[in-house]
């Protein structure tokens, strides 16, 4: 059984964006090809990717067993686009970096420093914003890598890398004595737009209010201004100190996956391939941990 590698391409990225509009999207292709594409696939391998539902799809237990193998498939045949590419190019001269901090993992802090001392000769700038400033300026060719939140990349040139936990908090002295800690009549401060955190209920909309600064955002939050939404690393040593508590089963999801933007550029150069390396060891699923500045 011989299954094309852009038909591999049209299924990952279906499973990642959660339905064939999305990818479509993405991928540039109608979605009445996506399917009769998926369609054929599912045929060929005997068993359903998907459950398909009016809201989406979701994959299947074989599925997701295919999916991770269509995943290493896909990054051996970058490493060894890489490594053709990489013979004939030219010395890598820059690297420009954008991160957003509430995706940035101590793991991705070290795979960043071990790439400035092994390559001393390549100028590496590592910047933090938002991913919404990351995203265009990425697009605009400021950067050559982005690291955020983007849920439906606009370039094939993409990389999923790891999970970060996020978490609603409060102020301790804001909970009453035997109740349940809850953000229930409190104002949500958030560190991006709400519809971009999948905070969609109109209850909720009318109380968000978006703090840019994480250190405002805290001290918001510890003086009991609102409840807080934001990566466990943030909250961590104040949850410790008994300042915050957690507010557990509300409104939003848990886990956010940092993804990767990608240069297309970089894929003639050996260094990249190194660089690649390192970011496809990093562990699936991690707690955020602040990205200080690199220097």
């Amino acid at each position: 059984m011989k299954v094309p590698v852009d038909v591999i391409t049209i299924f990952v990225a279906i499973a990642e964006s959660g339905s064939f509009s999305s990818a479509s999207k993405v991928i540039g292709k109608s979605q009445a090809s996506l399917s009769i594409a998926i369609q054929s696939l599912e045929i060929e391998l005997g068993f359903n990717l998907f459950n398909r539902s009016p809201s989406g799809v979701a994959l299947t237990d074989d599925g997701y067993h295919y999916y991770q193998e269509c995943q290493r498939l896909l990054a051996d045949c970058e490493r060894f686009n890489h490594a053709i590419s990489g013979i004939s190019a030219a010395p890598l001269r820059e690297i420009k970096i954008g991160v957003d901090s509430l995706f940035a993992s101590a793991e991705l802090e070290k795979a960043l420093i071990d790439t400035l001392e092994r390559y001393q000769e390549v100028n590496i700038s590592v910047t933090s914003a938002s991913s919404k400033v990351l995203s265009e300026q990425f697009h605009q060719q400021q950067l050559d890598m982005a690291f955020g939140w983007y849920p439906c990349p606009d370039t094939l040139s993409y990389r999923r890398l790891y999970d970060v936990q996020w978490t609603w908090v409060v102020s301790a002295h804001s909970v009453r004595n035997g109740s349940r800690p809850s953000i229930r009549g409190k104002s949500l401060l958030i560190p991006m737009e709400a519809e971009v955190l999948g905070l969609r209920d109109k209850g909720v909309l009318s109380r968000a209010r978006v703090i840019g600064s994480i250190e405002l955002l805290l001290e918001l939050c510890r003086a009991g201004k609102g409840a807080a939404y934001l990566p466990y690393n943030h909250v961590r040593a104040l949850l410790a100190c008994g300042e915050l508590v957690m507010v557990r089963q509300a409104c939003g999801q848990d886990v956010w996956r940092t993804t990767l933007l990608l240069s297309p550029k970089l894929n003639q150069h050996p260094e990249f391939a190194w660089i690649n390396e390192q970011l496809t060891n990093l562990p699936s699923h991690l707690l955020a941990e602040p990205l200080y500045a690199v220097t």
